[in-house]
Parts: structure tokens; sequence; C-alpha cells
């Protein structure tokens, strides 16, 4: 009777975590948090019908309509944990949003925002699950390729995406040095082809990175599937694609203020 919990699962790379979560069926109960409950119940009746479209059983879903940017609603999700005590099988934190352009465009109220859900709340919800997660159980952590090099007209989301890396990863050996059989397991997808783009370009119009008909974007549902069997194997950072996994063995050998300075033909 596992337990999968999904932040971010209203759209996007959490929507399809719920999606393929639930046709694995080794969770009897997933739980969704994001701020919009509406898209949240539209995700779980797509998958409701297509369950019974191939006579599958669907498992209990339990809708969790929170901002996880304020305190209130972070000890709204850790009081629910405390009181159900779920045997959480996948914490995948799929929450998160970029703002582009230069420090200007973007301006500090987004900034902070950035921070509050991609490097507060990931932290917040990951260490209040962890009691929970049982022998076996898997972590996901959503970084970004992004988070390989700094970038120049979207800085404070690139930094906020390395912060998850480097977390995600030492935190992965405290949690083997503990011997709790706990595994943890940071994604970084390059562009996926997700509403993100429209969000992040509200403050800055890409140049060419998150056109949907490029030939680097990746789908969404090809990167969680990919994903979930790497989180099995319990392998330390996935990143899905040709052009990802090349970006990411540049940016270990290349110097940064090269990679800076291309990286600003695309965004």
């Amino acid at each position: 009777m596992l337990t999968a919990l999904i932040t971010g699962a209203s759209s996007g790379l959490g929507a399809e975590f719920v999606r393929q979560l639930a046709r694995d069926g080794r969770c009897a109960e997933l739980w969704l948090v994001a701020r919009r409950a509406e898209a949240m119940a539209a995700v779980v009746e797509a998958g409701r019908r297509e369950a019974q479209l191939a006579g599958r059983a669907f498992p209990t879903c339990r809708i969790l309509a929170l901002d996880l940017c304020r305190a209130e609603d972070l000890a709204h999700l850790e009081a629910t944990l405390a009181a159900e005590k779920p045997a959480l099988g996948w914490v995948v934190n799929a929450a998160g949003f970029g703002k582009f352009g230069n420090w200007e465009a973007v301006g500090p109220d987004w900034a902070e925002r950035m921070i509050a859900l991609n490097v507060k709340a990931l932290v917040r919800i990951t260490e209040m699950c962890i009691p929970y997660i049982q022998n076996g159980g898997r972590i996901v952590e959503i970084a970004s390729t992004a988070a390989f090099c700094p970038l120049p007209g979207m800085n404070v989301y690139a930094a906020s995406k390395s912060f998850v890396l480097f977390y995600g990863r030492a935190l992965r050996r405290e949690l083997k040095s503990a011997g709790r059989g706990i595994g943890l397991t940071v994604l970084c997808p390059g562009p996926v082809r997700t509403d993100f783009w429209a969000i992040g370009n509200e403050t800055y119009a890409l140049k060419r990175l998150g056109r949907a008909d490029a030939f680097w974007m990746t789908s969404a549902e090809d990167v969680v599937r990919h994903t979930l069997r790497a989180a099995r194997r319990n392998k330390a950072v996935v990143t899905y694609g040709f052009w990802n996994s090349w970006h990411r063995r540049l940016a270990k050998c290349l110097p940064w203020s090269w990679i800076m300075a291309f990286s600003r033909k695309l965004i």
C-alpha cells in the first residue's frame, strides 16, 4: 500500500509523473500537490479514463491545492503527513518555474518567488517526507541542464537548479550512509515540450531555446519514462536526450565564459 507524492502535479513533468506512476500500479495512492485544484482534477480524470479503457485499476488520488511558496501551506502539508503517516514509495519534486531575462526584466519579486519554490520548498518537502519513505523508496528532484553552468538571461533560475543538483547529490550520499535504503535521483532535463516556456517568456522572449519545434526539444512522456527507469536503478543524475547529454559533458570541460557567450545566442 505505497503512496507517491508528486508536487507540481497540475501540468508539465509533474502531471506526466502522475500519469506514469498511476499506470505502473505499484502505488495504491497518489498525492497530487500544486496550486490549481481544477487542473489536478483534470489530470486525475484523464488518467482514470485511460485506466478504464485499458482495464487497469486506478490508484486513489488525493488533491492538495497548496501554494508551496507560502509558509502556511508548507506547514499544512507537513501536518497532513504527520496525521496520515503515509508509506511513501515515491517523492517527486516537480514544482518549479523560471522567469527569463536580465535582472531588471525579472525583478526582485519573481526572483524571490523562484528561490522560494525551486529551492526552499524543495528542501522543506524533501526533508518532511524522508521519515515516511519506506525501504527501497525513491526521491526524484527536478533540476535542469541549466544547473551545469551559469546562464545569463536566466541567472536566478540556473542558480536555483544548480542548488538542486548539488543538494540532491549530497543528500543522496547522506541517505546512503544512513542505510535506510532510500534512493535519490536528480533529473536534469533540457528543454521539454511543456507550458514552462510560456511562463518563462512572459518576461523575456527567448530567441530559439524555447521553440516547441526545435530539434533539441524532448517530450515529457519520454523524459519521465526514462527517469523512472533510472530511478529504479538508483542512478544519481539523469540527463535525457542526445543534445542534453552533450551539454552536460561540455559544461565539464569548456570554460564557463565560452558557454555563457554562446548561450546568449540562444537565450
